[in-house]
């Protein structure tokens, strides 16, 4: 007999087709190449133990039951080189969407995104990635003509504080990883879009200019906390209103959604680690609309 008590995590079991795939991809050689603190690797792992403490899986307050959705875990990426992790990771997306499946991919540092992308987009299995080495190079390898291979139109969503993007950059740090993505020949050839949810007002300008001119777009957490929230069965914020919007405007026109979330994004409450973080960049916001006389007072201690 079912049980209302179940946790989310009881609903996984083993396996690769199923409507639902979980895919884990726990490397963290992204923030180790920007000499950032090492530790993604353990997400993978770390959230499946968190989806046994995760429900119910009826859920009264919101009206959702998550029994009738089928779900597997078809466990971690494994290679012997990051190429190989890279392509294989590439190879189990572009799977799970041919069968209509939905990938759940857990990281990992965020420079798995480019071929998350990859596989949604449909590269074909064995072309390699154009790499960009300079601003004025061109990203065209020998025999590789996008305009004649079959890509899905795709729209990513990355729920961000940051606009992570450089002209200039060429190394496997994080603003390396949406020019990897912007100036990719398969994905412009195939009218995929980026869109940043969430992003703080404090983005450099010369990284905006660069995500907007390859056609990315951006929508302010100013601009959400200025929407009126009107709570629902489904949704319940400003935020979830505004994302709800979005897809619901943006969806006829894609075949595919990428969702790609940093932990930034969760909440303090779930994240202790980001708490801090958090409290430095509300400082920062708070410092700027003062320099720009929008606010009065004191920032609480």
């Amino acid at each position: 007999a079912f049980k209302s008590s179940k946790t989310i995590g009881a609903l996984f079991h083993p396996g690769f087709y199923d409507q639902l795939v979980l895919i884990g991809f726990p490397f963290d050689e992204g923030a180790r190449s920007s000499a950032l603190r090492a530790g993604a690797a353990y997400g993978p792992d770390c959230f499946r133990r968190f989806l046994h403490k995760l429900g119910p899986i009826r859920n009264a307050e919101f009206s959702a039951d998550l029994s009738t959705i089928t779900m597997c875990d078809y466990g971690n990426v494994s290679a012997p080189t990051a190429e190989e992790r890279y392509e294989k990771l590439t190879n189990k997306i572009r799977l799970t969407m041919g069968r209509g499946q939905v990938s759940f991919v857990l990281g990992g540092t965020r420079d798995l995104v480019p071929y998350c992308a990859r596989g949604i987009v449909g590269y074909p299995p064995g072309l390699e990635m154009p790499e960009l080495k300079q601003k004025t190079d061109s990203t065209q390898h020998k025999g590789f003509r996008p305009e004649e291979l079959k890509a899905h139109k795709v729209l990513i969503i990355a729920i961000a504080p940051s606009i992570d993007a450089d002209a200039n950059e060429i190394s496997s740090s994080s603003k390396y990883i949406w020019r990897k993505v912007l100036e990719d020949p398969l994905f412009v050839n195939s009218g995929s879009h980026v869109v940043i949810f969430g992003a703080s007002g404090l983005c450099d300008k010369d990284s905006y200019d660069y995500f907007t001119s390859k056609g990315g777009s951006v929508v302010w957490l100013d601009d959400i906390r200025k929407q009126k929230a009107i709570p629902s069965a489904h949704v319940q914020t400003q935020a979830g209103k505004a994302l709800e919007e979005l897809l619901t405007k943006q969806a006829e026109h894609y075949e595919h959604i990428y969702i790609s979330f940093n932990l930034e994004s969760i909440t303090v409450s779930w994240s202790a680690n980001c708490r801090v973080q958090w409290h430095r960049e509300c400082r920062r916001r708070m410092g700027w609309e003062d320099l720009q006389g929008k606010r009065r007072g004191r920032w609480p201690t």
